[in-house]
This record gives structure tokens, sequence and C-alpha cells, in this order.
């Protein structure tokens, strides 16, 4: 019976959590990271203020939490392509997997990385994909993914460039899509600058 109460209570929490998840992400939709309250995000969840901080100390633990599902979604869906077939795993595809998530989330990546978003948030995307290709790298036992460069710096230069040439995919107008801003991306990193 104890089982039974925590899993409903969990189901519960986790289903309020969703609500107030759901809420930032449509009231995003329509107003900046700035302008939106949590007075405006309980309204829009239809939950009360004390729930909201039941489930997250301020509006930036909330966003975060809601950029970092999405981002652990992306990441959950490449390990199952791994697992479905390892040779279609490659670094010009992980690339893909993330831009693809921007385009699919664009409104919200566009407020969120964008002049209206929070350099906080940006930061803690580049960590947070910085932690991940380390992670991967490590599964994948790739000691070094640029010659020469520790790993960890490694992974802060790619997620950093990852993320501006999002930001700048995004508030930029321009005529690429995921797949080819994926490709430019890989090209990039393979081939690097050329000054001369």
């Amino acid at each position: 019976m104890t089982k039974e109460v925590t899993s409903r209570h969990q189901r519960n929490r986790l289903r309020t959590r969703g609500q107030i998840q759901s809420a930032i992400y449509q009231l995003l939709q329509e107003k900046s990271y700035t302008e939106m309250s949590i007075q405006d995000i309980v309204d829009q969840a239809d939950v009360g203020r004390g729930t909201f901080y039941l489930h997250f100390k301020d509006k930036d633990e909330a966003v975060w939490s809601l950029i970092e599902k999405g981002l652990k979604e992306t990441d959950f869906l490449a390990h199952q392509a791994f697992e479905q077939d390892p040779s279609t795993v490659t670094f010009e595809k992980a690339i893909q997997n993330i831009f693809h998530h921007v385009e699919q989330n664009k409104r919200f990546y566009e407020i969120m990385l964008g002049d209206k978003g929070n350099a906080a948030i940006t930061l803690r995307v580049q960590d947070w994909l910085a932690k991940d290709i380390e992670k991967e790298a490590s599964i994948l036992n790739i000691p070094a993914l640029i010659t020469g460069v520790p790993l960890p710096v490694a992974a802060q230069y790619i997620s950093g460039a990852i993320t501006r040439l999002a930001i700048w995919w995004l508030m930029t107008p321009n005529q690429y899509g995921a797949v080819e801003m994926a490709e430019f991306t890989y090209r990039a990193f393979t081939y690097g600058v050329h000054w001369q």
C-alpha cells in the first residue's frame, strides 16, 4: 500500500511539474523571458504560487528544467539510435540532432538564447552540452576530440561553437535548415579555419 501511495504521489508531482513546464513553454511563445513572471506561470498552469515553489526555487530553475528536459530527450533519442545501429552514430549526426531539436523548438530558443533571453540560461546550455560531449567521448572511449587538446577544453570549444551558431541561425534571417547547419558546423570542426 505504501508503494502505491508513493507512486501516486510521484505521478501527481510529475503531472504538476509538467503543467508548470507546459505553461512556461506556452508563455514563451507570447512573451520574452524577462516579461514572463511567476504569476504569469502559475496563472497559465492553473496552480498556486506555493505549488510552484514546491517544485522550483525560482523562474530560472523552472525554465532550465524545461530546457534540460528537451536536451535529455534529444540525448535519449541519440542513444536509442546508437543501440539499434552503432554505425549510424557519428559526430555529424550528433550535431544534426542538436540542430533538429533547436529547429523543432525554434520560437522557444529564439527567446531563450536570443537578446530577450537570459545569459545565465545560455551558459547553462553550453555547460550541459560540454558535459554531455565529455560523457559521450568517455563512453565511446575517445581520449581526444581534437588532437593535442584536453577533452574538457575541446568539449567547451565544441559546445560554445554549436551554441553560438544556433543563436546566429535563429536570430539572423537565412535559408539554412537544421541539416545544412549541422553540415556547416561539422565541416568547420573537421577542416578548421584557413587564414592563408
